[in-house]
């Protein structure tokens, strides 16, 4: 994992991604972020997007769902291969005309895994899949570090 190159990435798709009029997001804290934020586990492996709300149909953001640079599991490969995990169908053609093209400025692909076939609004509690993998990585990385 290159985490300069990660972190130099993610500030010029987030620079990208809001020129388009995308939000970026923490879903777990359920707030919005002016850039790019570090995980302990992911670094900066990825970014999370939402658009920013539409009066008529909610007065919160709704979550798209994580743009990832470089996760095996989730088979985004440096360089090669982006991984959009999607979430809310109705997401899926908003992804299709402005993110794919953000993706192909960069060379890269993308893949769209949609995961949740319902919109999530920012602040909504979120089942993620892999949480008790995260937490458990957590756990190791502490138990590492002390």
């Amino acid at each position: 994992m290159d985490k300069d190159r990660n972190k130099r990435l993610a500030y010029k798709v987030s620079h990208d991604l809001k020129e388009a009029g995308y939000i970026l997001v923490h879903m777990l804290r359920g707030n919005v972020l002016e850039n790019p934020c570090s995980s302990p586990v992911y670094g900066y492996d990825g970014i999370e997007i939402a658009r920013p709300p539409m009066l008529r149909k909610s007065f919160q953001p709704v979550y798209l769902g994580q743009l990832w640079f470089e996760n095996e599991p989730r088979r985004a490969v440096p360089e090669k291969r982006w991984v959009f995990d999607v979430y809310g169908g109705e997401s899926l053609s908003i992804i299709q005309k402005s993110i794919v093209p953000i993706a192909a400025k960069y060379g890269m692909a993308l893949e769209m895994v949609l995961v949740q076939e319902e919109r999530i609004l920012l602040g909504d509690s979120i089942d993620l899949k892999f949480l008790t993998v995260v937490r458990s990585a957590i756990q190791e990385f502490k138990g590492q570090n002390q």
